[in-house]
């Protein structure tokens, strides 16, 4: 009787743990969200069996969680989870435009917003340059994100330039006549070109010029000197001398720069008549 009941104890000192289910039914990919994931059990067969749990978590894109169990006290049995991979996540912001005028220096504008909290990434969201024109950059996710964001535009606009004030000394009974004017919009130290133009009612041509105010030969036809000129910001009195002897004629300036400026308007007229 003894060995009878020995027996049936034997037989009931091991039950096996045949089925587990999983928190997820296969090799599953999940993104990643910057807290440890892992893999957990949702039930056992039979119900009620014990079992000890060996768990190994994920946190950064690449990494595999897994959980394995094995069956404790009159439970026998180990399974191992499907593995949970992490991958990277998307990162995201949005697109906007930005705009300064050119100053002869380095400049920057905002052109990616909004984007995802914590992501690392490479590029820039925002867009530098000097001169007058667009640009643009953008992102790209690094480490545990991934995907491009591409910005919006970054534009410099050009600056106008201005002349203004402009006069002729009178001859003084010389052939020649000294001129001033007022420059204004170049930026930094830059420089341009100042042209006096001649014309009828409006400006038709470069004015015949001197740089030498004893210049003789006043004739409209002439063309001696140096026109255009370069001038910065400022009220030069201008070493240029203009000369005509055709009644009519008026002159009139204008001053021009790079591509960063937009030319300015003719300032004039200014009436002369030197006499031969």
């Amino acid at each position: 009787m003894f060995s009878a009941f020995t027996n049936a104890q034997n037989k009931v000192s091991s039950i096996p743990i045949t089925a587990v289910t999983w928190s997820i039914g296969g090799n599953t990919n999940s993104t990643y969200t910057g807290s440890a994931q892992s893999v957990t059990v949702v039930s056992v067969t039979p119900p009620g069996a014990t079992y000890s749990t060996a768990t190994t978590t994920a946190t950064n894109a690449g990494g595999v969680a897994s959980t394995t169990i094995t069956g404790t006290g009159i439970y026998t049995g180990s399974f191992t989870s499907p593995n949970l991979t992490i991958i990277a996540a998307t990162i995201t912001g949005t697109a906007v435009n930005a705009s300064a005028s050119y100053n002869a220096g380095s400049q920057s504008g905002t052109v990616i917003t909004g984007v995802t909290v914590g992501a690392t990434f490479s590029g820039s969201v925002t867009a530098s340059g000097t001169n007058a024109g667009t640009y643009t950059s953008s992102i790209t996710g690094t480490g545990n994100y991934t995907g491009t964001v591409n910005g919006g535009t970054f534009t410099i606009s050009q600056v106008s330039l201005s002349v203004s004030g402009f006069a002729v000394q009178a001859c003084g009974g010389n052939s020649v006549a000294r001129m001033t004017f007022s420059v204004s919009g170049f930026q930094g130290g830059d420089t341009g070109s100042l042209a006096t133009w001649i014309g009828i009612g409006s400006p038709a041509g470069f004015a015949p010029v001197s740089l030498d105010d004893n210049f003789a030969d006043n004739a409209v036809s002439a063309v001696t000197g140096a026109n255009p000129i370069t001038v910065s910001n400022g009220t030069p009195f201008a070493a240029l001398y203009l000369c005509v002897n055709v009644s009519g004629y008026q002159y009139w300036v204008q001053v021009t720069g790079s591509a960063n400026y937009i030319a300015s308007g003719f300032d004039g007229p200014v009436d002369q008549q030197c006499g031969s």
